[in-house]
């Protein structure tokens, strides 16, 4: 297979994840690689189309295999590095994504995975710098709008998010993830029917993408209290980490159990059955939320034709 044939193929499926057809692209990657099994940069865009499918294992080997191939390729020290950093090997991902600059320092997507990896390690001062240094870099970039839109949303200044997230419209009015940050804007203005409206575009372009689906949660969430209240504490404990879930249950239960044994000892039957119902309460609403909640989110969607493999 020659030099340009193969430049073709990387093309198409680089426009294939760019598009939201992740497993597309997995598919053409794996022609490629089924020809030419040396090519870094297929391996290295392989990698990042698995990452985006939820196959950190398999993304970590192929991003292994492509620093094999080409230890001196900032493509491929990029793919390790965001991989890496899913995998919350921060490390090393850094390592990493330092060496991605070296290599190619005008390359404003590795500046963009190394503020999001220092936004994960709490390194909140370095981040804006590496942003505005990435849109200096490339101005023609819609994500470098995005997370810069996204970095102002987080920190409440939702004038000037809104002001990046209607550059990256004006870039491309067909980007998911800009649509989705104007629609994020718009749920915290309050204005829930541009939120939903933005967040079922962005499903239109790819049923599967998580951040839209998330936008529409926390619309749903903001909608109803009840569905709110499961919301926010599920999205607490999903931050946390699985050992520090464990220990606030563990604790709940406990106090539970010490307060209804207090209440007992001291004769105090009321409130040992009030102490009761609200613990069995606090199980039944665990249980019943995601299945209210995903009956509720699944209806909004009826309507739209999704993806074969949502």
């Amino acid at each position: 297979m020659n030099d340009n044939r193969i430049e073709q193929l990387l093309i198409h499926a680089n426009q294939q994840l760019h598009h939201g057809d992740t497993y597309g692209a997995i598919d053409s990657l794996k022609q490629l690689l089924s020809y030419e099994p040396d090519i870094a940069d297929a391996h290295a865009l392989l990698a990042i189309c698995l990452f985006h499918s939820k196959r950190l294992e398999a993304a970590k080997y192929e991003a292994g295999i492509a620093l094999q191939l080409a230890p001196d390729s900032s493509f491929s020290h990029y793919a390790q590095g965001v991989i890496l950093t899913a995998a919350r090997q921060f490390t090393v991902a850094e390592d990493n994504l330092n060496q991605a600059i070296q290599l190619e320092p005008t390359n404003a997507t590795y500046l963009l995975a190394k503020a999001n990896l220092l936004t994960l390690c709490g390194e909140n001062k370095q981040v804006l710098p590496l942003l505005e240094q990435a849109i200096a870099t490339e101005p023609e970039l819609v994500d470098c709008y995005v997370a810069l839109g996204e970095y102002y949303l987080e920190r409440g200044d939702y004038k000037k998010a809104q002001t990046y997230a209607t550059e990256a419209m004006h870039l491309d009015s067909d980007d998911q993830d800009a649509i989705t940050l104007m629609g994020s804007i718009h749920l915290q203005l309050g204005n829930m029917d541009e939120a939903k409206d933005h967040a079922l575009w962005a499903l239109s372009h790819n049923a599967m993408a998580v951040k839209p689906l998330f936008l529409m949660s926390a619309i749903k969430a903001k909608q109803s209290i009840w569905l709110g209240l499961w919301w926010r504490f599920n999205s607490f404990m999903s931050k946390i980490g699985e050992a520090k879930q464990i220990l606030i249950l563990i604790s709940l239960y406990f106090f539970y159990r010490l307060g209804d044994q207090l209440f007992s000892d001291l004769e105090m039957s009321n409130a040992a059955t009030i102490c009761t119902i609200t613990w069995l309460a606090f199980c039944v609403y665990s249980w019943m939320g995601p299945v209210i909640f995903h009956r509720s989110l699944v209806k909004e969607l009826q309507s739209f034709s999704f993806d074969k493999h949502f």
